[in-house]
């Protein structure tokens, strides 16, 4: 029984997006697991020229060519409408300045998203400020989903709360799994105005 029968809904966001969209592919989470081990040589492949001596001063440290040639290997053209699972996906709509949480057609009242490709839904929520490039669908310019949205299971409570289960003594169970384990920290006394190379 694929893991994404056991929820009512999955979200995530950023890396967690490609996730969870993958769950709720059934694609078992041990070859999720491969596919980023395996192929993340080729999501981070090396920089060209202009990378390389630009930096993150002008462009983007890697291309996103590789993320989306092993995305369409795995996904396909298939959209988020053809999910057997229900899905939100946070996003920034760039263009219009405002979050962008991508769905499955839960609702009545969800009349776009479901004609979205997941690799465009996986390349808006992954497209990282100074490590991929925005990207441009039809939709506008989206960046990483991590600007609006590090902790995805928020959005989705609402959206339970609001669409799938309003009545208010519905029992909600959220399981979150976190990604944010790099224990970075900062001094008392550290200069607070830093620039690129302070976050380096």
């Amino acid at each position: 029984k694929p893991i994404a029968s056991h929820f009512d809904l999955i979200c995530g966001t950023s890396a967690g997006g490609l996730l969870a969209l993958g769950l709720a592919s059934e694609i078992p989470a041990s070859e999720l697991k491969v596919l980023f081990e395996k192929q993340g040589k080729e999501i981070f492949a090396s920089r060209d020229f202009k990378r390389k001596g630009l930096g993150f001063w002008k462009k983007a440290k890697h291309s996103n060519a590789g993320l989306r040639a092993v995305l369409e290997r795995r996904f396909g053209t298939t959209t988020i409408g053809e999910l057997k699972h229900r899905v939100l996906i946070p996003s920034v709509n760039y263009t219009t300045g405002k979050g962008q949480f991508f769905k499955t057609p839960h609702h009545p009242t969800f009349e776009r998203d479901y004609q979205m490709t997941l690799v465009d839904v996986a390349l808006a929520t992954s497209a990282a400020p100074v490590y991929f490039p925005s990207v441009r669908n039809d939709r506008g310019v989206f960046v990483d989903g991590g600007l609006v949205g590090n902790a995805p299971g928020l959005f989705g409570l609402h959206e339970i709360r609001t669409f799938l289960a309003p009545d208010r003594n519905a029992r909600v169970r959220v399981l979150a799994i976190g990604t944010m384990t790099v224990g970075a920290t900062v001094s008392g006394g550290r200069d607070l105005d830093q620039g690129v190379m302070g976050w380096g």
